[in-house]
């Protein structure tokens, strides 16, 4: 993945670093952090997550308002959702 579909990524692995926790290492995290902290889906979450889950990936973490993306994959994956930038 590539541009901001991995601003939240990054953003996990500050957090992981400040606080001395490491991120798990069998979740994806998707989504865009905006500048004044705001948390968005990416465009073509499903595609993404679908490629993901395809290629072996079964946890991900991505931003509340793309749930509904996650309802495809529900039935085989187990979805975390951030639901706020706190």
């Amino acid at each position: 993945m590539k541009g901001t579909s991995v601003d939240l990524a990054v953003l996990a692995a500050l957090i992981s670093s400040v606080r001395d926790k490491p991120v798990k290492t069998d979740i994806i995290v998707v989504g865009e952090v905006g500048l004044t902290g705001e948390i968005r889906a990416i465009s073509r979450m499903a595609d993404s997550l679908e490629e993901a889950y395809r290629t072996g990936w079964t946890r991900f973490v991505v931003p509340a308002a793309a749930r509904g993306n996650c309802c495809a994959l529900k039935n085989s994956v187990t979805s975390k959702y951030f639901t706020s930038a706190n």
